[in-house]
C-alpha cells in the first residue's frame, strides 16, 4: 500500500540547515529513491511504501513528512529525507511512475509538469473588467500625493483617531506626531 504526503508546510534554508545526530544516522541507514515531479519539486520514496513531496529553491527546501511538519524546529532543523536529498550528487531526473502521478493529482497537484495547488498562477481579470478599473478615489489620492504639502503637514493635519490607526500600522511620521502630541498634552 502506497502512502503519500504531498502538502509541504515548512521550509528550511537550503544552505546552513541543522540536523541532529539521530536524523543524520537514519538518513544514511535507510534507502530512498528520488523522482522528479517538475523543476524544484521531487518525490522521496521510502522503503515501506511511504512517499513525501520535497521542494527546493535557491534559498529553501521543504518536505511533506510528519517529522518536518511537526517536530523540526523552524527555521533551521530538517528531516532525514532532506538530509539524504542534500547529500545527492546531482538533481534526480528519473520520471515518476503513473501510480504516484495519480496519487499526486488526487492530492491536488496539477499541470503537465506537476506542481502543488498553492502555486497556481493567479490570473488577472480582463483589462476592461470593472475589477481592474481604478477606484473612484484614485485620482484624488494621486492629486494628494502630488500636492505641495509635505508628509509632516499631512500627518499634523490628521485627526487623533486616524493618527492612532496609522501609528498602529507602523507609520513612522504618525508615531512621531503621536508622541509629540502626547508630550505637548503632558506639559
Amino acid at each position: 500500500m502506497i502512502r503519500l504526503e504531498a502538502n509541504i508546510t515548512r521550509l528550511a534554508p537550503r544552505l546552513g540547515f541543522r540536523c541532529d545526530v539521530d536524523r543524520d544516522r537514519k538518513s544514511r541507514e535507510e534507502s530512498y529513491t528520488f523522482r522528479m515531479l517538475s523543476p524544484g519539486y521531487y518525490l522521496c520514496i521510502c522503503s515501506g511504501g511511504k512517499a513525501y513531496a520535497i521542494s527546493e529553491t535557491q534559498k529553501t527546501m521543504g518536505c511533506a513528512c510528519e517529522d518536518m511538519t511537526y517536530n523540526c524546529t523552524p527555521p533551521y532543523d530538517v528531516c532525514k529525507h532532506l538530509i539524504a536529498f542534500a547529500r545527492l550528487p546531482d538533481v534526480p531526473t528519473a520520471p515518476l511512475s503513473p501510480a504516484y502521478e495519480q496519487l499526486l493529482r488526487a492530492a491536488g497537484w496539477t499541470g503537465e509538469r506537476l506542481h502543488p495547488p498553492n502555486e497556481q498562477k493567479k490570473k488577472l481579470p480582463p483589462l476592461r473588467d470593472p475589477a481592474r478599473q481604478e477606484s473612484p478615489r484614485a485620482a484624488s489620492r494621486a492629486a494628494d500625493r502630488n500636492s505641495s504639502s509635505s508628509v509632516a503637514e499631512r500627518v499634523a493635519a490628521m485627526g487623533l483617531q486616524e493618527l492612532k490607526r496609522n501609528a498602529g500600522k507602523g507609520g513612522v511620521a504618525c508615531i512621531a506626531e503621536l508622541e509629540r502630541r502626547m508630550a505637548a498634552a503632558m506639559n
